[in-house]
């Protein structure tokens, strides 16, 4: 390998952040350097933004909401959970993170 063919890349970011995709990254069997690298292959690739970057309106914004909402109103039924009052689903959503915790995991 030879190194003059690399260059180092030095920029500012949120700690919080980092924090929070260095973890991610880790999860996933990846260091900060090789997903920059691959971020810069796909916009090489793509000759932009692997993504698409949009302002939406708020009806747009509302009508997806009320989609997400439908979807996840379809799964629930089709698991049983539908009939869950908000106090059991923050006690669902409460022993899930300890039991998180509890396993290491963050």
């Amino acid at each position: 390998m030879n190194s003059s063919q690399y260059q180092n890349v030095n920029f500012r970011m949120n700690r919080d952040v980092k924090k929070q995709f260095d973890n991610i990254l880790s999860e996933i069997g990846l260091n900060p350097s090789t997903a920059f690298n691959m971020f810069a292959r796909l916009v090489i690739r793509e000759k932009g933004l692997p993504f698409p970057i949009t302002v939406k309106n708020d009806e747009e914004i509302i009508d997806e909401a009320h989609q997400v909402l439908d979807d996840i109103r379809k799964e629930a039924k089709r698991h049983g959970t539908n009939e869950l009052s908000m106090d059991e689903i923050d006690a669902e959503i409460a022993l899930y993170r300890k039991e998180k915790r509890e396993r290491g995991g963050k």
